[in-house]
């Protein structure tokens, strides 16, 4: 069985916040790319192949966005880098590998991984993952330069403590510097609890030196207190990192001070995030909640871009020295059928029921231009059980018509073209 929609001459709206880089010239004039994610698979892979164009004072930071799942790593990066690339969806495990994006600003460059959603291993085995989203994340970790840790702030189960896994990779690679980002601030209430919970996370410290009091942000009335809450630990942020750019983390950390066993702390160390037993780390950081090593600390809402340009800006002030990685126009070192699957299937997600989207499976069937210049794909949807097809079709085919036309206006921001999408639906069964 094959539905379909039917096909769309209106061109949604790009999304605004999503559309900072649109199809920029790179920084080299001798090239012929615009820095932008290509319509073409082989020039998008030709692109990414090409070498790096970086001059002498350039400068490099390869960053690892970890995290726990939907704590809103793949927004971040979507708005760190100012273009849609990512798919981003409001369950868990909607990213399954770790992805790159590349942000330029003059002779700086940012390489941004993001990775998959921090599991359990009882949690990989119910939604049987793939291998790359169990080992992706310490993957990311052995190539990065500078980790960025994501929470959702908004979690009260666990917003007041990291989550374990992400404190035994931080102890891992606590050679690496790592900032902390408190994600969607927007939906907390009352903003004072952001202060205490970014006192715990950080044990009241970041860089060495005490972080902000209450009593600190608030002797200022002028402005609103979640105003000041949310300025004043962004703008102390910089200040710390820049007073203290040249600080030794080792020497720092030379007497590490957890509230954890030192035997315990030692025999987790040592042994891989993927393969590490779950009672025994929970039993390990049962009392240590947070970690007191972060060079700074930001709070942000990725959904609204409030507070990312300061992010972005910590991040090209802590680059180093030394050559970039790739092309002044690479925006994304990803396959682009890859990338549309992904956005397509972020949408089965967010549209249907329980593991349905989990188990369906993406075919590209075409992928070409017409004549207006129009990007037309073409995707087969196959599920296991026949009375999916109900369900992803819904009631006069809305469910189906919903699912295009979001995906197809995620694929326009993507691309910064005209897309008509297409998707059928067969089950095996």
């Amino acid at each position: 069985m094959l539905v379909s929609n039917c096909r769309s001459k209106t061109l949604l709206s790009a999304n605004v916040c999503l559309n900072l880089i649109g199809k920029q010239r790179c920084s080299n004039e001798a090239c012929s790319y615009d820095r932008c994610v290509e319509l073409d698979r082989q020039r998008q892979k030709m692109k990414s192949q090409l070498s790096p164009d970086s001059k002498p004072s350039s400068r490099f930071l390869r960053v690892a966005l970890i995290g726990a799942p939907n704590a809103g790593k793949s927004a971040m990066a979507n708005v760190l880098v100012g273009a849609s690339i990512f798919a981003v969806s409001k369950k868990i495990n909607t990213t399954q590998k770790m992805m790159t994006s590349v942000l330029v600003d003059g002779s700086a460059q940012l390489v941004l991984m993001d990775t998959p959603g921090i599991v359990t291993g009882q949690l990989s085995k119910r939604h049987q993952l793939s291998k790359e989203m169990i080992t992706d994340p310490e993957k990311s970790l052995t190539l990065a330069q500078h980790i960025l840790v994501i929470v959702d702030s908004t979690d009260k189960y666990k917003g007041y403590r990291l989550n374990p896994r992400v404190q035994h990779l931080l102890y891992r690679y606590r050679h690496l510097p790592s900032t902390l980002v408190l994600n969607k601030v927007d939906l907390v209430k009352p903003k004072s609890s952001l202060l205490e919970m970014a006192h715990t996370m950080t044990k009241g410290l970041v860089r060495g030196r005490p972080a902000l009091t209450y009593r600190n942000v608030l002797d200022n009335r002028v402005e609103s207190r979640e105003e000041r809450v949310q300025r004043m630990l962004n703008r102390d942020a910089h200040q710390r990192t820049n007073n203290l750019a040249d600080t030794d983390a080792q020497a720092m950390m030379g007497n590490m001070d957890l509230n954890v066993d030192p035997a315990s702390l030692d025999k987790l160390g040592a042994c891989p995030a993927h393969l590490v037993n779950q009672s025994e780390l929970h039993r390990c950081f049962r009392y240590e909640k947070g970690w007191p090593y972060f060079d700074s600390i930001f709070m942000v809402s990725a959904l609204k871009g409030d507070g990312i340009s300061e992010v972005r800006k910590h991040l090209f002030e802590v680059t180093r020295s030394g050559s970039w990685s790739y092309h002044s126009s690479v925006v994304a070192d990803e396959d682009v059928i890859f990338l549309a699957c992904d956005i397509v299937r972020a949408q089965l997600l967010d549209h249907l029921p329980q593991e349905v989207p989990y188990r369906l499976k993406l075919n590209v069937v075409a992928w070409e231009q017409d004549a207006a210049g129009t990007l037309c794909i073409r995707m087969m949807i196959r599920g296991e059980q026949s009375r999916w097809i109900k369900i992803i079709i819904g009631k006069d085919g809305q469910v189906l018509r919903s699912i295009v036309t979001s995906a197809a206006q995620e694929l326009r921001n993507l691309f910064q073209h005209e897309v008509y999408l297409r998707l059928d639906i067969t089950a095996s069964k």
